[in-house]
């Protein structure tokens, strides 16, 4: 009895996290629809910073969460990299619709997420890890911050300069190409790697 129990309770803390993890999908919609539907204002300005710190609270706390109630597991391993990046292309994608960074950035994510993903597939296909490495957690840090900053930028462009933002814009998009070349090498070495050992 204690076991299905146990095995219960795994289960609804498993599920609470995966709520968490795919939370940040529907805001980071409900975000494009801010900047769609609604004209520039100091009211849209603070529900758009609510609306990114949601984002990047569940970004924190599903993991926090897996790890406390030791629910890890490997669809929450799979769905929160993919949720992160569906939420971080959408909510970038909002800020180049609203005006605040160029629509290269979104462009550059897209590209970077596909790129990565494909490397990772190569290497799982050659029996190495896949899992996250430090060029993309530099990345994703760059682009939380960045987010930030590009939406306050009507608040200080004055100061500035609007070219700040473009300036913002290529840095993060060089952060982010630049963020895919070690899951690239990686990839190609293990697949050269497999090669050579099958011939």
């Amino acid at each position: 009895m204690s076991t299905l129990s146990s095995e219960k309770s795994w289960s609804q803390r498993h599920t609470v996290i995966l709520v968490v993890t795919v939370l940040r999908i529907p805001i980071a919609i409900g975000l494009i629809a801010l900047m769609i539907f609604t004209d520039f204002s100091l009211a849209r300005t603070i529900i758009a910073l609510l609306m990114l710190i949601c984002i990047e609270l569940t970004d924190f706390l599903d993991g926090f969460l897996a790890r406390k109630y030791n629910v890890v597991s490997e669809l929450g391993a799979t769905i929160d990299p993919y949720s992160d990046s569906i939420s971080r292309i959408l909510t970038y994608s909002a800020l180049a619709y609203g005006g605040y960074c160029l629509p290269v950035l979104p462009l550059a994510m897209a590209f970077r997420d596909i790129t990565v993903s494909y490397s990772r597939i190569l290497l799982v296909r050659s029996g190495k890890s896949a899992s996250a490495k430090w060029s993309g957690k530099i990345k994703a840090g760059a682009q939380a911050v960045g987010a930030f900053i590009l939406l306050l930028g009507p608040y200080y462009w004055q100061y500035t300069g609007k070219n700040f933002m473009g300036i913002l814009s290529w840095l993060l998009v060089a952060i982010t190409l630049i963020s895919a070349v070690e899951y690239v090498q990686a990839a190609l070495k293990s697949y050269a790697n497999r090669t050579s050992s099958e011939s």
